[in-house]
């Protein structure tokens, strides 16, 4: 599928979860995890990071996602 751009728009169509890295709140790779992920959990996920004392793009090179 040439082109094939995941969003929360277009959605999935089976999903577990999702290994994946932080971004920038507006970069468009968090278009991906919204797609899969509902806000709420992504806005823990990422206070839990700032919380934690991360900086953007320390937070690790892979984290597990999962919707719950």
């Amino acid at each position: 599928m040439d082109g094939l751009i995941v969003t929360p728009e277009r959605g999935v169509r089976a999903v577990d979860g999702l290994l994946t890295g932080f971004h920038e709140p507006r970069a468009s790779h968090l278009d991906l995890l919204a797609a899969i992920a509902p806000p709420a959990l992504l806005d823990r996920c990422y206070a839990a990071a700032i919380d934690g004392g991360y900086l953007w793009h320390e937070f690790g090179d892979v984290n597990l996602l999962l919707p719950g």
